[in-house]
């Protein structure tokens, strides 16, 4: 093949037949029988897109350093790794351990300070690769062979892979491939996630070697499974599992190798090893293609095979039986039927027809179904079992999956096999569970994903053979369609029902209901109300709507009769009495009403009087042009003057128009809102603090200073003084612990210690120990009480020892326990003494006896007291014999053993002493290790001597650790020093904190007055009075102000805190002017104050408020009178006056008089009623007769939204149709003003309403524009 050229073997390629896929038990080119007919080229061509055998396929261009898609295993055995995987074994996935601080130190990576103690890097910190070869570990990706020279084969038998990854990229790079696992088998139901073993390097290339590819070769399918947090290293552990599915080859290599160099990729049998498939990959494909290599490695991926699955299942030469290519539908989509005749469906044409469902024949048998569906969907489902080819389709939530799931059920009914495929996992899911809601979810065998493994398979075909037996039985079946006929002939009867002529009305029910609902709509009111009252629905029979027609012509022709009569033809707005909600006056509240209105038109003229007065008394001509609105604001600004106090700057006054008076104002109130602020912040800071710019960075560089110590913004100030304090007399006893480590240091050797924090834990240690010997305890120290079997002795004599010493007692009341022979003699001396014959006297033994225990007894004690005593001095002497045999006693305690008359319990207390020494200290390794053997060396004099002072020297070492940790929780960013600097040195931690800490809050003392301050309040008064310095500099600079006083120099802050005077005249004197700015006469009234002394200055203010109060007067007299008369007529004031374009007096003073000219005045009484229209079956609109109930004609009175514009009065007798017109708002002659609804008329606010409403001058200052006013008498 080497020799060929690239035409030759693309020739010699396309010559070959297509193979079936190597498998167990098949071999390439192998069918079924004999040979399979070539397929039609269009399927060679629907085939070849679904295979890419390009360098995007992973498959075939696998790369290790493209994407963290990956994760490579390094110092694995792969047959080991594949056994233990397929036994269904989880195993964990294991990183390199990151290197520790210490560690970086050792190997040169990090170096630390001498001076500071900080930590810097040397240069690049090692990688996961480097590191792992510092360990020891093997970080070659070409895993190794199982060899007998193993060192040790038990490192390859725990449940762990290896990776050449720190923990948190290995983790990264699992939680990558984790989501995308997932993610592929939901949505298409298929694992794409394989551990790859081995990688063939090839070049696709025939004759060169130019582009080297890697491509894996064994991928054993597995699940990956998030576990549990791993506290070691802060992340979480991954495991990966086999899935049970087949182990599968490359099958896209399998196919390129195949096409392009005629070489075969072995198969992977069933029991195959890693190894095994190594090898014969060497035998086969290295053979053909010596220049290419096989790697050795093993990686975790995401590789995709379901494109390349279709691909071989479309293969003609692995069909069994029928092939599919006889089927008409393949033929036709591929072409192979062009030229056949075939009958072609009815539907072919264009969309298919929709069927009578109810009219179809065994409808239930046939064409039944399980789930919803309408006439279309049921159409479809029974074309499919017709046997006609078609295409569903149609948006989402149009019930293709509810047409899906009948299809499905009704071909399981014709005992017919549904293979359901889709692309998406989901769409399974979908239908799947709609059968199974259906009860038919046994009859559904699930194919993708895990559940595609045999023994799932397996199992779940077991699960339907249980459930023989266990379904419904086909009479019941029957009894459910019966129940559904019947419910669908109801049904189907209530619909004709609706769609019958209703009553020879020429209308469908149907038809009567569908505009009776269009006209409720259009009308805006329930309809209920206009509901003639009939006593039966026969009645509404007898309606004529030439009735209604006749009523609805009344209404409009009353309408366009009071249009008419308006002041301007077709406008309703300009009838006298419009806006009027009277529906009808007797003759005594016609009366009233014209009263009212001519109290409102005299309140009216002696307003206007009024303001005529106050024309010629301040000689302001404007006035005349003023409505009542301004003028009732006028007369609260005259009757509210303010009287002079006499510090007012009247050239100030003459200078300040609205908008520089309203500058001065908001000045005045910027120095007031710092004073203010100044008071407050005064409370917390000293003045210098506020004022002064200088002392205040000079606090906030004490805060920073501070913050560099500790962040938390709950700092107590106090807590940190007291700290301090304390700190500064403890490091006044520091020369005691110098002078102790000196002291030591001429007793033995010491470590390297000083005053940091281990080392005064040590010292501590160490007094508590010598604090815990006994003084007379210290000479006896020895190697020998160091031995843990000295502890049995010791307990053995301090039994044996106090039962001898009893025993002892005893026998020194009858003997001389010095005179005393061996226990030997006196068993024979008691032995010849025990004779009780009278003859014993003549036994000389007997005799020497007596006279030598005689010798042994106490003066005074004859031989009956010997004898008694005699047996326990026999056990006295044997026990301590046996007690000075026993060699034990010697070889453990040497010289402190002095048989009976050993003192054990000193010698208990030591033993004990030397049990807690090296409980506490330990032996050999060990921080604390060098306490225990320099007191076992040290001079007993010396302990003794320490002994002395130990208790003050622990208490003093207490606390300084006590300190020590007070000084963490107060400085946490100093933590670090504090556990490992010296504290206690003249230039250690302590002394630099007290200068540095210290130095900060001596700096803040001065300054601050808060009793609690904390650093975070320190931080934001230092922001606020930065804010309040930069706002007092920004007054000072106010150009507005400055402009407003004529040159005048503005004071400065500190002139405003010490007093100023000139402040309090500028408040007066705007206080003063602002309400005579705000009116339109500011110009006039300010020049006759500014002409006058003070004394006639108070004289005309004082005119001025009788004025003012007597305008109020008038002004309040107007606006009563003018509500009472809107409330006696049900008058909407918006409405009254709406004709006006200015509501000044001559316009209000006109209106009033047109709707009193007694032409107007007696229409209330002329219109004649309209013609009575008839009444038909009982039918009234709502009117007076007696027909109509007393409720429903108010109902109709309330709701009618058409009612007509007209006049006042009762002019109509009780037969008319309905409520009387009101002449209500309108325009021309448009019938739909008829439509408006009436409103309440609106009640007058109160006074201080109005005043609340008072105008306020505009921004140019140049008049007084009266606002909205919210009484009825002056609308807006």
């Amino acid at each position: 093949m080497d020799g060929l050229s690239n035409n030759d073997a693309n020739d010699k390629r396309h010559e070959q037949r297509l193979e079936p896929a190597d498998g167990p038990g098949t071999s390439r080119g192998e069918g079924k029988e004999g040979t399979v007919d070539a397929p039609p080229s269009s399927l060679e061509k629907l085939r070849s897109r679904l295979l890419d055998l390009s360098a995007r396929n992973r498959l075939l261009n696998f790369s290790h350093a493209r994407s963290k898609r990956f994760v490579r295993v390094i110092d694995e055995l792969p047959d080991q790794l594949f056994a233990k995987l397929t036994e269904e074994k989880s195993m964990r996935f294991a990183a390199v351990p990151e290197p520790t601080e210490q560690q970086l130190l050792e190997h040169g990576y990090l170096l630390r300070d001498e001076a500071t103690g900080l930590l810097a890097e040397s240069g690049k910190l090692p990688g996961a690769e480097e590191w792992a070869a510092r360990l020891g570990m093997a970080s070659d990706h070409e895993l190794p062979q199982a060899a007998p020279d193993v060192p040790d084969p038990r490192k390859h038998a725990d449940n762990a892979i290896q990776t050449l990854y720190y923990p948190a990229e290995l983790e990264a790079r699992l939680q990558i491939i984790h989501g995308q696992s997932r993610l592929a088998l939901e949505e298409t139901g298929a694992n794409v996630l394989f551990l790859a073993f081995g990688f063939l390097e090839w070049d696709e290339s025939l004759t060169g070697r130019n582009s080297p590819r890697l491509a894996p070769l064994m991928l054993l399918p597995v699940r990956l499974e998030k576990g549990k947090p791993n506290p070691d290293t802060a992340t979480f552990e991954y495991r990966v599992e086999y899935s049970g599915e087949d182990i599968l080859t490359n099958l896209s290599l399998r196919e390129r190798l195949r096409r392009d160099f005629a070489i075969a990729l072995p198969a992977i049998a069933e029991g195959l090893l890693p190894e095994e498939y190594f090898a014969r990959i060497g035998e086969t494909v290295l053979k053909a293609k010596p220049e290419w290599k096989l790697h050795r490695y093993v990686s975790l991926g995401l590789f995709e095979f379901g494109k390349l699955m279709m691909y071989l299942d479309l293969d003609p030469a692995r069909w069994r039986g029928r092939s599919p290519l006889e089927h008409p539908l393949v033929r036709r989509l591929t072409g192979a039927a062009a030229g056949e005749e075939r009958e072609a469906p009815a539907a072919a044409a264009g969309f298919c027809r929709e069927y009578a469902i109810d009219a179809l024949e065994n409808v239930h048998s046939q064409f039944p179904l399980i789930d919803d569906a309408d006439s279309s969907q049921h159409s479809a489902l029974v074309d499919v079992i017709r046997g006609d080819d078609l295409v569903i389709e149609g948006p989402p939530g149009t019930g293709k999956s509810q047409t899906i799931t009948n299809l499905i059920a009704a071909s399981l009914a014709q005992g017919k096999k549904v293979l359901f495929v889709a692309e998406k996992r989901a769409a399974l899911e979908v239908v799947k569970n709609r059968l199974v809601r259906a009860g038919l979810g046994d009859f559904c065998l699930e194919l993708h994903s895990h559940k595609s493994q045999k023994q799932a398979v397996v199992a779940s075909i077991g699960q339907r053979i249980q459930k023989r037996g266990s379904f419904r039985s086909p009479e019941r079946l029957a009894a459910l369609i019966g129940d559904y006929e019947r419910l669908k002939a109801r049904l189907n009867g209530h619909v004709e029902r609706l769609h019958a002529e209703f009553e020879g009305s020429g209308l469908s029910v149907h038809q009567v209901l569908m505009q009776a609902t269009r006209l409720r709509e259009a009308l805006g009111v329930p309809p209920g109300d206009f509901h003639p009252p009939v006593a039966a629905p026969d009645a509404l029979l007898a309606i004529d709507r030439s009735c209604l027609q006749e009523q609805a012509g009344f209404y409009l022709s009353f309408y366009n009769k009071v249009a008419a009569e308006a002041g301007q033809p077709g406008r309703l707005d300009t009838h006298p009495w419009f806006g009027c909600g009277k529906s009808r006056l007797d003759g005594a509240e016609r009366a009233a009403l014209l009263e009212s209105l001519a109290e409102a038109r005299a309140s009216l003229a002696a307003l206007a009087e009024a303001r005529d007065a106050l024309t010629d008394e301040l000689v302001a001509p404007e006035l005349a042009g003023f409505t009542p609105d301004v003028l009732a604001d006028l007369a609260d600004v005259l009757s509210a003057l303010p009287v002079p106090r006499g510090d007012e700057d009247w050239a100030l006054i003459g200078r300040l128009d609205s908008r520089s008076c309203a500058a001065l104002c908001r000045w005045l109130q910027r120095w007031d809102m710092l004073l203010q602020q100044q008071g407050r912040l005064a409370d917390c800071l000293s003045p210098e603090a506020i004022v002064s710019a200088e002392k205040l960075a000079g606090l906030k560089a004490a805060c920073v200073r501070l913050r560099q110590h500790n962040g938390d913004d709950s700092l107590s100030l106090n807590d940190l003084f007291a700290s301090l304090g304390k700190a500064r007399e403890l490091f006044g006893g520091a020369e005691q612990v110098h002078v102790l480590l000196h002291r030591l240091g001429e007793q033995g050797a010491l470590p390297e210690i000083g005053t940091d924090m281990a080392s005064l834990e040590q010292l501590a240690c160490l007094l508590r120990q010598v604090q815990t010997l006994p003084a007379e305890l210290a000479g006896l120290r020895h190697r020998r009480f160091e031995d843990e079997a000295l502890d049995a002795v010791l307990g053995e004599l301090a039994v044996r020892l106090p039962d001898l010493h009893e025993l002892c007692e005893r026998v020194g009341q009858a003997f001389d326990l010095e005179r005393l022979p061996d226990h030997r003699r006196l068993e024979d001396l008691q032995r010849v003494l025990a004779k009780s014959s009278l003859f014993r006297w003549f036994d000389g033994g007997w005799r020497a006896a007596r006279a030598e225990v005689l010798t042994l007894l106490r003066p005074g004690l004859g031989i009956t007291d010997a004898l008694r005593r005699l047996s326990a001095a026999v056990e006295l002497q044997r026990e301590q014999a046996a007690l000075l045999a026993d060699s034990r006693y010697r070889e453990r305690l040497g010289e402190h053993f002095q048989g009976i008359s050993t003192c054990i319990e000193p010698l208990q207390k030591l033993r004990a002493w030397y049990r807690m020494l090296r409980a506490e200290c330990g032996r050999g390794f060990g921080a604390r290790a060098w306490i225990a053997d320099y007191l076992l060396q040290v001079d007993a004099d010396f302990l003794r001597t320490l002994q002395a002072n130990a208790s003050e020297l622990q208490d003093y070492l207490a606390q300084v650790e006590h300190q020590r940790q007070d000084f963490e929780r107060l400085l946490p960013y100093d933590v670090h020093a504090l556990r490992s600097a010296c504290l206690l040195d003249p230039q250690g931690l302590f002394p630099r904190l007290i200068r540095d800490v210290d130095g900060a809050l001596q700096q803040m003392l001065p300054l601050v007055r808060e009793r609690e301050p904390t650093l975070a309040g320190m931080l934001e008064l230092v922001k606020q009075v930065e804010q309040w310095q930069a706002a007092a500099a920004g007054l000072q600079d106010d150009e507005q102000a400055a402009a407003c006083l004529d040159g005048q120099t503005l004071p400065r802050i500190e002139e405003v805190i010490a007093g100023d005077s000139r402040l309090s005249a500028w408040r007066h004197s705007v206080a003063f002017a602002a309400p005579l700015l705000a009116t339109p006469l500011r110009e006039c009234l300010l020049a006759q104050l500014a002409a006058a002394d003070s004394r006639e200055t108070e004289a005309r203010i004082s005119r001025w408020h009788e004025a003012g109060r007597r305008l109020q007067l008038l002004s309040g007299a107007w606006e009563r009178d003018c509500q009472a008369f809107f409330e006696a007529g049900e008058i909407l004031p918006e409405e009254w006056w709406q004709s006006l374009e200015e509501r000044d007096f001559p316009g209000l003073t006109a209106r009033l008089a047109t709707a009193a000219a007694p032409g107007f005045a007696r229409t209330l009484v002329r219109i004649p009623p309209p013609a009575r229209p008839p009444d038909r079956a009982g039918l009234r609109l709502g009117g007076h007769g007696d027909r109509a109930p007393a409720p429903r004609a108010a109902a109709l009175r309330r709701r009618l939204p058409a009612r007509p514009a007209g006049c006042l009065g009762d002019a109509h007798p009780r037969g008319e149709p309905g409520p009387r017109p009101v002449l209500r708002q309108g325009a021309g002659g448009d019938p739909r003003a008829l439509r408006r609804d009436r409103q309440p008329p609106q009640a007058a606010p109160a006074r201080a309403d109005r005043r609340a409403h008072r105008p306020q001058p505009d921004p140019a200052g140049q008049q007084l524009r009266a606002g909205p006013r919210a009484h009825p008498a002056r609308p807006a």
